[in-house]
């Protein structure tokens, strides 16, 4: 597998290949340059998977006799990786033409998940001629080189919990990761490919990257010391320190937090004190306004959202509880700060522990619980009543697209759905995680994937339900021609709500009837019956009650706990 020089093996006769191997070869002349390193890998299959085949994608990977690396190093194992995509009779098989076979690196990753028996890994894709990444298209994802890996195992027994949330996230219009499902063996001895490689059921997934195709936030080159440039990209996150990192401590006294570098990584940021100045600098700006008794910094004056992209906090915090991630905010909790913008939430990460798993922490789909053991950013921001009422706001447009439950069961059931095939070979090689058979929260689970499906598919159901519960309900209006002319409409309330009782503010000027902080706008009109407004007409409507108040966490823990608003309802009409 080494790069051959002139002392190398000289081919002389053909070479007879018994085992899994890289060939490579290089032609010398004397006076010439070598020529560039041609490559060949060949993977040797046992006679019991030459007859295997899936209606998902297949990767096999050959270690070629090496043990694959574990957490506490850097190293990869440098290694052979064949993909073998579906054909257009819906099968893959190993014994057909590999859509790819690449060198890459290989070892395993994770914190806490790294101990299961069934390994994540990280997987980096390599060039021919050397051990530097190069970018693959895999199984239609954006070209790329690095990848991983990441069972379901113990805690996600329908194999779902990531894959879905993070197309949802995408929805939604905040990147996550992209996913593809695959079966995987991996052979890490010195024989043929056999059966006992197989190592089940994974989502290969895009690894948080800046890159233009992931998080395309620019990027920040080790020599890089003076504004513009030195202001991003960086990705950070709240979570146990690598190996070797220790991460670095913001804020002002008595409000600190410690964030991690993912990229670049810390190494890099502490060989130039610019880049470590600038970023913690901005950070502890940023937490220094946040606690700031009126949200705004005590020198500058400026509020806490000039450093920060609110609307991504808002979504971030929405997904995590949305989906009830046990270890949301406190552990993977990522951030991103763009070359010449603001601080962001994101990506989300790591839901394996989420909703209706076998963390124990979730089982009930009720309870607003990730704010309760959230870093100390979190409690602060639902101390603002605008970023509260900013929250009800998302939420209920949300509902009009990428979280409607509609849509939420039908990305379920789109990628769930060809799983259930290859969950059953997973948990054949997995038994002593096998679905669960103590019935449930919802009385479903019965020792199948099936049921551990359905009893998470209960309980997303459950789940959005009892959210939507929370807040006070959005108008809906209709609206039809007024009697007479052609250029004008009749707006009344949509049947469903008509009799509720509710107050209910309005404006036709395209202005918001709540004034920051809460109060009525003058131009505001209560709904008393049907109006009539010209064609093109934008009006805004929210239902008002002074009394109502959010009895849950976050909410609760409030300076002032009237959410007295409902969300934004916005018609245009004609």
């Amino acid at each position: 597998g080494t790069v051959p020089d002139e002392h190398s093996a000289l081919y002389n006769s053909p070479i007879d290949i018994q085992l899994s191997s890289e060939l490579r070869a290089r032609s010398f002349r004397s006076g010439y340059l070598p020529s560039s390193t041609a490559t060949e890998m060949y993977i040797r299959l046992g006679a019991d998977v030459q007859q295997f085949d899936s209606n998902l994608p297949v990767f096999v990977v050959d270690t070629l006799g090496q043990e694959v690396p574990g957490t506490s190093t850097s190293l990869f194992a440098s290694s052979i990786g064949a993909l073998f995509d579906v054909q257009l009779d819906g099968r893959s098989s190993l014994t057909m033409q590999p859509a790819l076979i690449s060198r890459i690196g290989f070892k395993e990753r994770g914190s806490s998940s790294s101990s299961f028996p069934q390994k994540p890994y990280r997987v980096e894709f390599r060039r021919d001629d050397s051990d530097a990444d190069e970018a693959v298209d895999l199984l239609g994802l954006p070209t790329e080189s690095d990848f991983v890996m990441i069972p379901g195992y113990d805690f996600d027994r329908s194999i779902n919990r990531n894959t879905v949330i993070y197309d949802l996230s995408r929805q939604a219009g905040d990147y996550a990761v992209r996913t593809r499902y695959v079966e995987v063996f991996v052979n890490s001895g010195r024989g043929e490919v056999t059966r006992a490689d197989y190592v089940g059921l994974y989502p290969i997934m895009e690894s948080i990257k800046v890159d233009e195709n992931r998080l395309d936030i620019g990027k920040l080159a080790t020599q890089y010391s003076t504004e513009p440039d030195v202001t991003g990209g960086y990705v950070l996150k709240i979570d146990r320190p690598a190996p070797g990192d220790t991460g670095v401590t913001v804020g002002p006294p008595g409000h600190q937090l410690a964030f991690q570098f993912v990229a670049p990584e810390e190494s890099d940021v502490r060989a130039n004190p610019a880049q470590l100045d600038y970023i913690s600098d901005y950070l502890t700006d940023f937490l220094t306004a946040l606690f700031a008794d009126d949200f705004k910094h005590p020198v500058s004056g400026l509020h806490y959202s000039e450093w920060v992209d609110v609307p991504s906090l808002i979504d971030h915090y929405l997904l995590y509880e949305f989906w009830q991630a046990t270890d949301a905010l406190f552990f993977s909790g990522h951030w991103y700060k763009p070359r010449d913008g603001k601080l962001h939430a994101g990506p989300i990460w790591d839901f394996d522990r989420g909703i209706a798993s076998t963390d124990g922490r979730n089982n009930d789909p009720t309870g607003w619980n990730v704010i309760r053991s959230a870093p100390i950013m979190w409690p602060r921001l639902f101390e603002d009543i605008e970023f509260r009422q900013a929250l009800i706001d998302r939420w209920a447009e949300l509902q009009q697209g990428a979280l409607n439950l509609d849509n939420v069961l039908a990305t379920f059931d789109r990628i769930t759905t060809p799983l259930a095939e290859a969950a059953a070979r997973n948990f054949e090689r997995w038994p002593a995680v096998a679905p669960r058979a103590n019935g449930g929260y919802f009385g479903v689970l019965d020792g199948t994937w099936q049921g551990e499906v359905e009893h998470m598919r209960r309980a997303v159901i459950a789940r959005h339900q009892w959210i939507n519960s929370l807040f006070l309900p959005l108008p809906q209006f209709e609206f039809g021609p007024a009697a007479g002319n052609a250029r004008q409409f009749v707006v009344s309330l949509s049947g469903n709500m008509a009799g509720d009782g509710l107050t209910i503010y309005y404006t036709t000027d395209g202005s918001d009837p709540r004034l920051p902080g809460g109060s009525i706008s003058a131009s505001a009109q209560i709904f008393a019956s049907s109006f009539v407004v010209d064609s093109g007409a934008v009006i805004r409507a929210r239902v008002f009650d002074e009394t109502f108040n959010i009895p849950e966490a976050g909410f609760e823990q409030s300076v002032n706990d009237a959410e007295m608003w409902s969300g934004l309802t916005v018609l245009r009409v004609g």
